[in-house]
């Protein structure tokens, strides 16, 4: 009776988890859609109403990154890694990042506006530390995979670090757009994106090539991701499913096209003599273009889920890639916010300040549940190429005490190559004693039907 409640309560603290973060999620999508969209429905959200919404949206997204890093760093107190070893860095780049957002928010709701170099501060250092934890996520992968060949390992590795080259370039585009703007925005202040101008001006030049770097790293990192969906889902296919693993591969690629590709010109066309107000239509295309990015998010993020309740390596392991799932969807919402235009009220902010916190979720999912799992396939590899060679050696003489004997040897040699990957990944043990005999007997019985076929 005792544990039917205790499991009741669990269950109810689970769902109300999952509740408060879709419910974040789609805050991050409207201040995303709104931030993009500031020039053309500035009639609707530049007064009071719009300011008590960013409000909240911005309160909402400093509780929750909070929230985030102390979970991180507990979940991480026991293990070396760059969280626990720069702990005080990564304090002050929070505490500097919600104190600029909430000055910002003070001049706001006090006198109705804000000053521009506050708004520069928070892309330098929103930008700043994503940047740092990209790299840093980037290069640690790319030191692991020399410890275990894994291409999923080099694949996120390799997507992380185009996250730092698009976080670089995406630091600098919006300080050249924002060095433009007035000293402080106001009620008053017109709200305008500058990504085109005509002049042949060495500012121009520079905005727009960096712009166009910005989109190419996007794409780059945006495939890697899909490739990296691909193997992962690829090697679980037949518990997948063929139906959901090819919508998860194809789907993102069809938004992929919509969002970048597509143009929109005709569709915003009934006839030649119908046609939508262009502020409309201008809208509602922004709007599909926020929601088919949130949608890829989302996708990618599936895709982790569904291996993370596939695989059931360990409990941590599932936890980790449900909380990489969860720095996707929320990274691919925050990294593509805006604050282009300056705009009043500011929106793009609250997702600047969740920006980095997204990274870090993505890191530490990614990390220690792709080393575990590469760990798992290493181990299983182990396990196969040591019982081929054993069995091999034994050829037809194999009886069943034998056959018990080179089970044990087997089974020692595994444990012995699974400590010491656990020492160099740093990883709990990711493949218990029982999975490691089941597989030696699925093994066994490969072998077993290879040798009767050859006959």
């Amino acid at each position: 009776m005792k544990s039917d409640i205790v499991k009741d309560l669990f269950e109810k603290r689970q769902n109300l988890v999952t509740i408060s973060i879709i419910s974040f999620t789609f805050l991050l999508f409207c201040d995303n859609f709104l931030s993009s969209s500031l020039d053309v429905m500035s009639d609707i959200v530049k007064n009071q109403a719009g300011l008590i919404l960013f409000a909240f949206i911005l309160i909402v997204s400093i509780i929750f990154s909070y929230l985030v890093l102390e979970s991180i760093f507990e979940l991480l107190e026991k293990k070396r890694s760059i969280f626990s070893k720069h702990k005080k860095v990564f304090r002050i780049m929070q505490i500097t990042l919600y104190s600029l957002s909430l000055l910002l928010l003070a001049d706001l709701l006090s006198d109705q506006k804000y000053y521009t170099i506050n708004l520069n501060l928070i892309v330098l250092v929103s930008y700043g530390f994503s940047l740092s934890i990209s790299l840093l996520a980037s290069l640690k992968l790319f030191s692991w995979y020399r410890v275990n060949r894994s291409k999923f390992v080099i694949l996120f590795g390799l997507t992380l670090f185009f996250i730092f080259i698009n976080s670089v370039l995406s630091l600098f585009l919006f300080e050249v757009l924002l060095i433009e703007k007035p000293s402080e925005f106001d009620m008053s202040t017109p709200n305008i994106f500058d990504f085109e101008c005509d002049e042949n001006t060495i500012n121009c030049i520079l905005k727009e090539n960096l712009l166009l770097l910005q989109n190419y790293s996007l794409v780059i990192y945006f495939v890697l991701f899909w490739v990296c969906t691909i193997l992962l889902l690829h090697h679980h296919i037949n518990k997948v499913g063929k139906v959901k693993f090819f919508a998860l591969v194809a789907l993102p690629i069809i938004l992929f096209y919509f969002q970048f590709v597509y143009t929109y010109e005709d569709f915003f066309t009934i006839s030649d003599e119908l046609r939508f107000d262009e502020n409309i239509a201008f809208a509602i295309q922004l709007f599909i273009a926020t929601l088919l990015t949130a949608a890829c998010g989302i996708l990618f993020g599936w895709g982790l889920l569904s291996i993370a309740n596939l695989l059931k390596i360990s409990v941590r392991v599932e936890r980790f890639l449900k909380i990489a799932a969860i720095g996707v969807v929320t990274f691919f919402i925050s990294a593509n916010a805006t604050v282009a235009s300056g705009g009043m009220p500011p929106f793009g902010v609250p997702n600047l300040v969740f920006l980095p916190f997204s990274l870090i979720l993505i890191y530490v999912g990614v990390f220690y549940s792709i080393t575990s799992i590469a760990n798992d396939i290493s181990i299983k590899k182990f396990i196969k190429n040591s019982t081929f060679n054993e069995l091999k050696i034994m050829g037809n003489l194999a009886e069943s005490q034998m056959l018990d004997d080179m089970k044990l040897r087997v089974l020692n040699m595994t444990k012995k190559f699974s400590n010491e990957l656990q020492e160099k990944s740093n990883l709990e043990e990711s493949s218990s004693e029982d999975n490691m005999k089941d597989y030696l007997n699925d093994v066994i019985d490969i072998y077993a039907k290879q040798k009767k076929n050859q006959i």
